[in-house]
């Protein structure tokens, strides 16, 4: 993933993946960029949560993934949520 924000571990892992926590005024995701957490190997993924004044997304993804385990919740604060074009 290219200029995507993300806590991840790899297919091998045995861990768990990290917790993210974004905090801003106004986050905007476009043309196929990622915020996420995930987990490819055996351990959990970690948490996403986000606290914003706007959110955008336009081409854009927020999400969580793991292949075994917990967790992986989303978490969003926002007043003002757009999404746009398969976002």
């Amino acid at each position: 993933m290219t200029n995507s924000l993300f806590a991840s571990t790899g297919q091998d892992s045995t861990g768990a993946g990290g917790n993210l926590n974004v905090r801003t005024g106004q986050l905007i995701v476009r043309e196929g960029v990622q915020v996420t957490v995930s987990a490819d190997g055996l351990g959990a993924a970690g948490n996403l949560k986000i606290a914003a004044d706007s959110i955008r997304l336009d081409s854009g993804a927020i999400k969580a993934t793991t292949q075994a385990g917990n967790f992986g919740n989303i978490t969003v604060q926002t007043g003002n949520l757009q999404l746009r074009r398969n976002s």
